[in-house]
């Protein structure tokens, strides 16, 4: 059993509780994916947000944080994690919301119902459909 542990330790990179240092993560080598890449491809293979936190060992919130950030660099589309009504009930809000607000004010004026990484999601949604719309209208 502690050599089929040991196993598991190395190919999923954990390490057994009181071995590493408070606050320090493992570090990883060149050739493996990062935790971002690794929840891009559990997306395209096409699990849900629950079900690769639950995959992953992680919160719901980091995984979401996660898709948002691929959102902004164009790797993701929204809509492959969150569904249409949920973008335009989010994008309304941020409508009413001032010139510069927070991800904090956001998540107060919709009362918590979607989490930061919802709300981040949608923000850079809206922010690349802005950059591509200036474009076209450049050209």
């Amino acid at each position: 059993r502690a050599a089929l542990l040991t196993e598991i330790r190395k190919t999923t990179g954990t390490v057994p509780s009181g071995k590493r240092k408070p606050g320090r993560k493992a570090k990883r080598s060149a050739d493996e994916p990062s935790t971002y890449e690794i929840t891009l491809k559990l997306l395209e293979d096409g699990l849900s947000v629950d079900a690769i936190a639950k995959e992953r060992g992680l919160v719901r919130g980091t995984i979401e944080s996660h898709l948002a950030r691929a959102v902004e660099s164009g790797q993701v589309s929204i809509f492959k994690f969150m569904t249409e009504k949920t973008v335009t009930l989010i994008a309304s809000a941020i409508k009413e919301m001032p010139e510069e607000f927070t991800s904090k004010e956001l998540f107060a004026s919709l009362k918590g119902k979607y989490g930061y990484g919802e709300l981040r999601a949608v923000m850079n949604h809206q922010k690349l459909r802005k950059a591509s719309q200036a474009l076209q209208e450049k050209d």
